[in-house]
């Protein structure tokens, strides 16, 4: 039973790419813990009881355990990032004179990390700032809206609140 506990336990661990010195670590604190219960005259069962399963552990160490860095294409993009807006920045500056307008390409730098790290929801809720901010630009330079372009800031809580509030059910 220790065994099987050990390798539920490790697989899960595998599973959330903890690194190897967190592994080690965790897997020979509940080897000991495992042997304290059962020299104390606990069972099997009793120690399963006791320590939890293997999959709730993991869910209890996901905030302290150090994940591996894996190297995505996603994470090298939002590593350039800042130089790609740069670039794009003195080639709209020198070439075509948008010193002005050309600063927002440095706003695709969190928008990136945005877009790449995040879930759909929590995405659009965090690049609603963003969003809004070009909008409100474009009405103004392009259009002249100054006065009444503020209203698109309204969009944050707005998108905010249509994704993350809970549904409500009127009892019948």
């Amino acid at each position: 039973m220790k065994t099987e506990f050990l390798k539920r336990l490790k697989e899960k661990l595998t599973r959330l790419t903890a690194s190897q010195k967190d592994l080690d670590d965790i897997l020979n604190d509940y080897d000991q813990l495992y042997d304290d219960a059962i020299q104390s005259g606990k069972t099997d069962e009793q120690v399963w009881q006791l320590l939890g399963l293997p999959e709730e552990i993991v869910t209890e160490l996901t905030d302290t355990i150090q994940l591996k860095k894996e190297k995505s294409i996603k994470t090298k993009i939002i590593a350039l990032m800042p130089f790609i807006s740069l670039i794009v920045f003195f080639l709209l500056g020198f070439l075509k004179d948008l010193w002005n307008p050309g600063w927002l390409v440095f706003l695709s730098i969190p928008m990136s990390a945005i877009l790449l790290q995040t879930r759909l929801k929590e995405g659009l809720t965090a690049l609603m700032p963003f969003v809004s901010i070009i909008v409100f630009l474009i009405l103004g330079w392009g259009f002249g809206l100054w006065h009444v372009g503020w209203l698109v800031f309204l969009l944050i809580p707005v998108v905010s609140i249509i994704l993350h509030a809970p549904v409500f059910k009127i009892p019948v």
